[in-house]
């Protein structure tokens, strides 16, 4: 009896570990207006970063973290310019006809992955559904365009 019951705490704490685990993955880091950026987001965008990081402070422990901070911290900030970018474009009522959107994902397609055939196993094997791939280079697309339209539009050079 006794080594069921403890089989049972060990069990108990092992769940509300998992659970805790579970909502810090899922969390919400920031809201931007009716969009949200998760803590998953921000950890898909410096997972490519981390083996790098990690060979690089391979000694330094201290430092390794201090860096990941930071990547965390300005790739948060990145994602908030993103979601306020694709607000911008929403609430401004700009069009993207999607033909465009269309060559655009068919140009990626090609230049990243070489044929539809690898770009599908490549899909199926990050777990991603082709519609969840277009609508990031729908807003990858969006997001190139209006920065392209705000930034020529802010600077002027001048011949001097």
């Amino acid at each position: 009896m006794r080594f069921f019951s403890a089989i049972l705490v060990v069990g108990i704490f092992a769940g509300l570990e998992f659970n805790v685990r579970a909502q810090l993955a899922d969390a919400i880091e920031v809201v931007v207006h009716d969009s949200i950026v998760t803590s998953e987001q921000v950890q898909d965008s410096i997972a490519p970063l981390v083996p790098d990081l990690r060979r690089q402070f391979a000694g330094d422990p201290a430092g390794f973290q201090k860096k990941i901070d930071d990547l965390r911290d300005e790739n948060t900030q990145t994602l908030v310019d993103n979601e306020l970018i694709l607000h911008e474009y929403e609430s401004g009522g700009y069009k993207l006809p999607e033909s465009f959107v269309d060559n655009y994902v068919q140009e990626r397609i090609q230049n990243r992955y070489g044929n539809r055939a690898t770009f599908i196993r490549s899909l199926h094997s990050e777990g991603i559904t082709y519609e969840k791939f277009r609508q990031r280079m729908r807003d990858q697309l969006i997001i190139e365009q209006m920065r392209i339209k705000n930034v020529s539009q802010a600077i002027l050079i001048s011949p001097h």
